[in-house]
């Protein structure tokens, strides 16, 4: 049995916090081959989970504004480490203290990655890292969409620092792990020593699983996910300034944006034929609910667990090509791939929501594809057999 430590910078508990929560709660709670505790940043606020040992280390508050900006302008580093270079020294002794319990220690943030040259020999050939997505290559697809000169230079600069970083820091490691082929593939070309491997999210397919399908609202739409994270939140304004509008010309239909922290703009926006639910409990009634899901993300990275969740859902998920990236579907088959191109956007979806009951064989293709290749069962059995090849393998 290997013991694993997950190292993540917050609590995954409740794992509807975000994408990295869900991946850690069930590598936490599903243990196939293994068994794992957690070390983190102290949360008073947060719930246990039992089964679960966890170990902390103490919340600092973050640096001002000011000194953030000092050092980012003085420093080769991207923002995002700088927040948690306060960490950095209590993780190391931490990790020095509680090591020798443990034959993996899986850092599950980019944030924490420099804490490999601040430990010793006998922790580093322990040392896994999941960083989940390329940073750098959101930062660039997202340096292709923006408009503002200073978002741009601004961008430009911390996809160039995080590039540095990614091929720098991620080239220690014994392995790092991403959630999608097509990230990995893209940090082997930063730098060629990058040990990179992929496995993919998984959904808990007994969670996300339709028992209402009449429930059906007609004419109806829906996008879930952090409405703070910019791939979203672009999406999210695409969708209803320029899609929405001419799908209105030739259909009334109405239109769910379900997730977390939707800003003022789009606050203003919710209406009878636009509702913009904020954070939710359990989105599975809006999933159910929907006539059909809508994915209009123009850039971003790693596997869309949204994507996955919906299609669980028995839902047909109609998105663009990076919506789908590291899912195994088949246009026609298990979903309906569209450009990022408004109107033909729009006549697709159309085409779909009028005559939905056309399409009750994707949503059976879509709920067999994700219970057969993506179900926490099979994912988690993935993890186990990376950590076992890393302490039963040979070591450098």
């Amino acid at each position: 049995m290997v013991n694993v430590l997950l190292v993540s910078p917050s609590f995954p508990f409740p794992e509807h916090r975000d994408g990295i929560a869900k991946i850690n709660y069930n590598i936490l709670t599903r243990c196939s081959g293994y068994r794992a505790d957690l070390l983190t940043v102290d949360d008073s606020d947060c719930k246990r989970v039992e089964g679960v040992e966890v170990k902390l280390i103490p919340f600092v508050e973050p640096p001002k504004k000011l000194e953030l900006l000092i050092k980012w302008i003085t420093t080769p580093l991207p923002i995002n480490i700088i927040k948690y270079e306060r960490y950095m020294d209590a993780l190391a002794k931490k990790l020095e203290k509680v090591h020798e319990a443990y034959d993996i220690i899986h850092i599950s943030s980019p944030f924490f990655a420099s804490v490999y040259s601040m430990v010793s020999g006998n922790i580093q050939k322990k040392l896994i890292l999941f960083p989940i997505d390329s940073i750098s290559l959101n930062k660039e697809r997202m340096l292709e969409r923006e408009r503002s000169l200073v978002k741009k230079v601004v961008t430009y600069i911390e996809m160039m620092k995080y590039r540095r970083f990614e091929a720098v820091n991620y080239a220690k490691y014994r392995k790092t792990v991403f959630v999608s082929d097509v990230d990995s593939k893209y940090i082997k070309k930063l730098n060629p020593d990058i040990e990179a491997e992929w496995i993919p999210n998984g959904v808990d397919t007994a969670y996300f699983k339709s028992v209402t399908p009449s429930a059906k609202e007609e004419y109806s739409l829906v996008f879930t996910g952090d409405m703070s994270y910019q791939p979203n939140e672009d999406a999210v304004r695409f969708f209803i300034e320029e899609v929405l509008p001419l799908i209105r010309k030739r259909v009334k239909v109405k239109f769910y944006v379900v997730g977390k922290r939707p800003k003022e703009w789009l606050q203003r926006y919710d209406s009878d034929d636009i509702v913009v639910t904020g954070f939710v409990d359990d989105i599975r009634g809006y999933l159910e609910r929907a006539a059909a899901y809508v994915s209009p993300l123009r850039f971003g990275s790693g596997i869309k667990n949204k994507v996955l969740e919906a299609m669980s859902m028995s839902k047909v998920v109609i998105g663009t090509e990076i919506s789908f990236e590291a899912i195994d579907v088949q246009d026609g088959k298990s979903c309906i791939v569209v450009p990022q191109d408004a109107s033909k956007m729009a006549e697709k979806i159309v085409e779909v929501i009028s005559d939905i009951k056309r399409y009750e064989y994707m949503e059976r293709n879509a709920r067999k594809l994700v219970e057969e290749r993506y179900s926490w069962e099979g994912i988690a059995k993935r993890y186990a057999k990376i950590y076992e090849s890393c302490t039963y393998g040979p070591q450098s």
